[in-house]
């Protein structure tokens, strides 16, 4: 295994100097003309690989960008369609890889390499300039693909609009990466029993409802003619995946990667049992933020939004540690949202989705509330977008207003 991994880099480091380095003064030559950038993006989780595919996209076409881009794929691939359709606006191939690290040897290289989400930051999934708010879908499916999606439709009895749920558990991560310990995502997870109320009421107002998830714990037992646990169906595929996503009438999501897929495609995402609470997407227009409550081991006292502010749970700890080390260090703990808050967030979505929505002046207070403290957090600015005046994704009304006497005190 050592003579391979030695002729693997041996091989790489000869393609870099005698070609990767070449093509690289060549662009260079021609960047009067054209200038030509080399980037990549991380393929191995969809939430980071959609994210930051959007926000590429977005952005060359909002400041109309004439570059001509390379890309390959770190890590392996989440999902093969997704690579697809991506293919079909995007130039990628493996073989960028030696032209993007050729690049990166030269100098002033920053000017001929493209830097997206991931690449720029771990984890970095936030829309700071707003773009997902002034620019519209830059993917298509094809009329082939429709027809697939339309017969699949057919086959499993949606005729009416239909909702994906997405619940995170463990049960992904512990199966694809078994070599990875993966325990520090844990406070992302719930329990998917605590959401057969809001499918229910879903299913009540003529939704077709799918359950979805590439892999997971056990199955969700209801009996509808309109409910699907596409999760745990034979149907499930990386192409249903990715149209389901990109064609639903509004998605529930824990936050759990997937959902980015339908953010890509400009759909409402209501998202419940999200944490942290900083992190919430404030720039995506028809987003809904309902949170986990943050109580203290010690007292049972649920924290307020100035607590978690001041002593850091609002965020990712800047040492290092994952967010769940972040609460244990500070003797806290999440409790999940009951099905109540579920269901209550999900009523706000359909009502405001449907004019339906009786937004007051109580409402409008609250949220001004929310933003004055929210503001005062010394990491506001690396993740929303201070000038944007209407802040198009939100905490939820119904939230705020239930919990302000001690969220917001």
């Amino acid at each position: 295994m050592g003579l391979v991994n030695t002729f693997i880099r041996t091989s790489k480091f000869i393609l870099i100097i005698f070609i990767g380095i070449p093509i690289c003064i060549l662009t260079r030559l021609i960047s009067p003309f054209k200038i030509v950038r080399f980037g990549y993006f991380y393929g191995e989780r969809i939430g980071h690989f959609a994210f930051d595919v959007g926000q590429y996209l977005a952005e060359k076409n909002f400041y109309n960008i004439g570059s001509l881009d390379f890309f390959f794929i770190g890590g392996n691939i989440s999902n093969r369609f997704f690579l697809k359709l991506v293919k079909r606006k995007v130039y990628i191939n493996k073989f960028f890889m030696i032209l993007y690290e050729a690049n990166r040897m030269l100098p002033n290289h920053y000017k001929y390499e493209v830097l997206v989400g991931s690449s720029k930051s771990a984890g970095l999934t936030s829309d700071l300039r707003g773009l997902e708010n002034k620019t519209g879908v830059n993917l298509d499916f094809n009329e082939q693909e429709h027809i697939q999606a339309s017969k699949f439709l057919k086959e499993v009895g949606c005729n009416n609009k239909f909702i994906c749920l997405s619940v995170r558990d463990s049960a992904f991560l512990e199966r694809t990466f078994p070599e990875v310990d993966f325990t520090y995502h844990e406070y992302r997870d719930s329990d998917i029993e605590t959401y057969k109320k809001t499918i229910h009421y879903l299913l009540d107002k003529n939704y077709y409802v799918f359950r979805m998830g590439k892999i997971v714990k056990e199955p969700l037992k209801i009996e509808h003619p309109n409910f699907l646990d596409y999760a745990s169906s034979k149907h499930r595929c990386d192409f249903l995946d990715v149209w389901l996503m990109a064609n639903c009438y509004f998605c529930i999501s824990t936050a759990t990667g997937l959902d980015e897929i339908a953010r890509v495609f400009r759909k409402p995402i209501n998202y419940v049992n999200a944490m942290p609470i900083g992190h919430f997407p404030s720039s995506y227009p028809g987003c809904i933020w309902t949170p986990k409550t943050i109580i203290s081991k010690d007292n049972m006292k649920k924290l307020s939004l100035n607590e978690m502010i001041l002593n850091g749970s609002i965020d990712f700890p800047e040492s290092g540690w994952s967010y769940k080390s972040n609460l244990d260090s500070k003797n806290l703990k999440l409790i999940d949202n009951t099905e109540d808050e579920i269901l209550e967030s999900t009523i706000e979505m359909h009502e405001k989705l449907n004019d339906e929505w009786n937004f007051t002046k109580e409402h409008e207070e609250i949220q001004r509330l929310f933003w004055e403290k929210l503001e005062t957090w010394s990491g506001f600015y690396s993740y929303h977008n201070n000038n944007q005046e209407d802040r198009v994704g939100i905490i939820s009304d119904y939230y705020l207003k239930k919990n302000k006497d001690w969220f917001l005190k």
